[in-house]
This record gives C-alpha cells, structure tokens and sequence, in this order.
C-alpha cells in the first residue's frame, strides 16, 4: 500500500579555508511529510518545504560563518 508520511532529509557539508585554516561542519534538517491523496498538492507542498529547508540550512550556515570569525 502508499505510505502514510514519508521523510525528506537534505545534508549540507561545507569546509571553510581561511588562512591555512580548514573548518568543515555538517548542517542537516529533516521533515516528516504526510502523503497526500492529490499528488499535484503533494509535489507543491514538497516542493514548498524543500525551499524552506534550504532556507534554514542557508541561516545556520551563516551563523556557523559568524562563529569562526
């Protein structure tokens, strides 16, 4: 049968040199989203949290840059 929810997952990895110094850190985030039964609705709203997640990797990277300074 469909799976109820599924998660989607997005893994950023960075390494920062600067001054023959290497900083390398991870930022993950995860959503559990439930399946819809109209995929069009479904594809929009994936869609829609991938951005977001995207968006909240994009801050934390900064304030990871802000930490190293």
């Amino acid at each position: 049968g469909e799976p109820e929810e599924y998660q989607v997952e997005s893994t950023a990895n960075f390494t920062i040199i600067e001054n023959n110094s290497e900083n390398k850190f991870s930022i993950s985030e995860k959503f559990v989203m439930k399946n819809f039964s109209d995929d069009f609705e479904e594809r929009n709203y994936e869609t829609n949290i991938k951005k977001s997640m995207a968006n909240l990797i994009y801050k934390k990277f900064l304030l990871q840059i802000k930490k190293i300074k």
